[in-house]
C-alpha cells in the first residue's frame, strides 16, 4: 500500500512541477520586458541617475587598461586553486545540452531545476518561487544582455596578457582562433550581427555570465538568504570560470549592475502581483473578464 501512496505522490509532484513550469514559462514569454523596464527605471529613472551612470561608465572604460591588466595578473589565476579544490563534473556531456551547459553553467541549471522540484515536493513555496524567478532572470538576461546589448556595443575582448595599454592608438587586432582580441578598450561598434550562440567576435560588453550570476544573487538575497550568503553562493560559478570568460573589467561591472537590477525587479514585481491577488482573495472577491458586442465593435469588461 505504501508503494502505491509514494507512486501517487510522485505523480502528483511531477504534475505540479509540470503545471508550474508551463504557467511560469507563459508568464515569461507573455511579459518579457516588464522586469527590464522596471530595472531601467531604477538605474536611469532621473537625470541625476543618468548622469551618474554615464560618468561611472566613462571612468571605467578609461581605466580599463590598468584595471584589466591587474585583473588578469592577480585575480584570474585564482581560478586554478578553486578548480583544484572543487571539481565540477561535466553534468550534461552526453545530452543535447552539452554545448551550452559546461562546468558552472551546468551547476546553475541544476540550481534552477533542483530548487523548483525541491520546493514543489517539500511544499516550500518560497524556494520554488526563488528557483522560478532565477529561471526568469536567466531568460531576461539572455534577451537583454546577450542579444540586445552585446549586439549594440559590439566591443572586442581584451588580449591576454594585455599590453601596450599606454598608447591611445588603435592597434591591429590579434587574431586567435578566428576571433579578434585587442589592446584598445575603445574598440566598440564592431559588426557582430545578432548571435544566439556564443562567439568572441565583438561580444565583450556586457558579460552575460556576470549579469546572470549577479541576477541569481539578487533573487536569493530578496527571497531566501541574507546578502552575505546569497552573493558568495550565487557568484561561485562565476569564480570557477574566472579566466575562461575573457572580459574587460568594465564589461563585468556593467553586467553585474544590470543583472542585480533585473533580479531585484523580478522579485519586486512578482511579490506585488502576488500581494494584489492575495488581497482580492482575502476580501472574498472574484475576478471575471469577458468580451461583449458593442455598437463600435467589441467591448471588454472586467469585474471584481
Amino acid at each position: 500500500m505504501k508503494y502505491i501512496f509514494w507512486t501517487l505522490a510522485l505523480f502528483d509532484s511531477v504534475r505540479t512541477v509540470g503545471q508550474g513550469i508551463a504557467v511560469e514559462t507563459y508568464r515569461v514569454l507573455s511579459d518579457p520586458w516588464g522586469d527590464a523596464v522596471e530595472a531601467s527605471r531604477d538605474l536611469l529613472g532621473t537625470p541625476q541617475k543618468r548622469s551618474q551612470v554615464i560618468a561611472g561608465f566613462t571612468a571605467l572604460v578609461i581605466a580599463d587598461p590598468w584595471l584589466t591588466s591587474r585583473w588578469q595578473q592577480h585575480i584570474e589565476p585564482l581560478q586554478d586553486p578553486i578548480r583544484s579544490a572543487i571539481h565540477l563534473p561535466f553534468y550534461y556531456q552526453r545530452t543535447p545540452l552539452a554545448p551550452y551547459l559546461v562546468n558552472s553553467d551546468g551547476l546553475a541549471f541544476n540550481w534552477i531545476v533542483g530548487g523548483y522540484i525541491a520546493g514543489s515536493v517539500f511544499k516550500k513555496p518560497r524556494v520554488r518561487e526563488a528557483a522560478m524567478l532565477c529561471g526568469k532572470v536567466a531568460v531576461e538576461n539572455f534577451i537583454v544582455n546577450h542579444i540586445i546589448l552585446k549586439t549594440a556595443f559590439g566591443r572586442n575582448r581584451p588580449l591576454r596578457p594585455l599590453n601596450n595599454y599606454v598608447t591611445v592608438e588603435v592597434p591591429q587586432p590579434y587574431i586567435r582562433d578566428g576571433y579578434p582580441y585587442v589592446n584598445n578598450p575603445l574598440d566598440f561598434l564592431n559588426d557582430t550581427r545578432v548571435s544566439i550562440y556564443g562567439t568572441h567576435l565583438g561580444t565583450a560588453m556586457p558579460s552575460f555570465h556576470s549579469s546572470l550570476y549577479f541576477g541569481f544573487a539578487a533573487v536569493l538575497d530578496e527571497t531566501l538568504l541574507p546578502w552575505y550568503v546569497a552573493y558568495p553562493l550565487a557568484l561561485f560559478p562565476f569564480a570557477y570560470d574566472l579566466r575562461d570568460h575573457n572580459h574587460w573589467v568594465s564589461d563585468m561591472v556593467v553586467a553585474g549592475v544590470i543583472g542585480t537590477a533585473l533580479g531585484k525587479a523580478a522579485v519586486h514585481r512578482y511579490d506585488r502581483r502576488k500581494a494584489r491577488i492575495t488581497a482580492l482573495r482575502s476580501r472574498g472577491s472574484t475576478i471575471s473578464a469577458f468580451w461583449y458586442p458593442a455598437p463600435q465593435g467589441v467591448g471588454f469588461r472586467a469585474t471584481w
